[in-house]
């Protein structure tokens, strides 16, 4: 019963990360399966806590210009003529990355879902396993 209680308490809180990273984890999916590759043009380097990012342009099948943008860290020195491959989804264009983050974002999501996971369900079953 104890277990059940901790779970009614933990769930909610653990739950809202757990979406996010999940949400993240098929949207990245999506892109690796459907996306389509097109070539990005660095546009500027976007600055957050000390690190930046690479934003790059490209034009999608319906004609407008979007943008992607590498990890923050994983800046090389860019110009204004270099330019990297693109996915993005068809169907959703804002849903854009860069090719070569794709596989580490997933790979980050997926451990950090696994990770909530396990903690979401840690004090249930050690309640159970040794109740108070």
């Amino acid at each position: 019963m104890a277990g059940l209680i901790v779970l009614l308490i933990t769930g909610p809180l653990m739950s809202w990360p757990l979406i996010y990273c999940l949400r993240n984890v098929y949207g990245l999916s999506v892109l690796r399966r459907r996306g389509v590759r097109t070539s990005g043009r660095f546009g500027y380097l976007y600055w957050q806590d000390g690190e930046a990012a690479g934003v790059f342009r490209f034009e999608a099948q319906d004609g407008k210009t979007r943008t992607a943008m590498t990890a923050f860290g994983h800046t090389a020195d860019y110009g204004e003529a270099d330019t990297l491959d693109v996915l993005y989804d068809p169907t959703r264009p804002q849903r854009a990355e860069v090719a070569d983050c794709v596989a580490g974002k997933l790979r980050t999501f997926r451990l950090g879902a696994s990770v909530v996971a396990f903690c979401m369900f840690l004090p249930p079953v050690c309640y159970w396993i040794v109740p108070l």
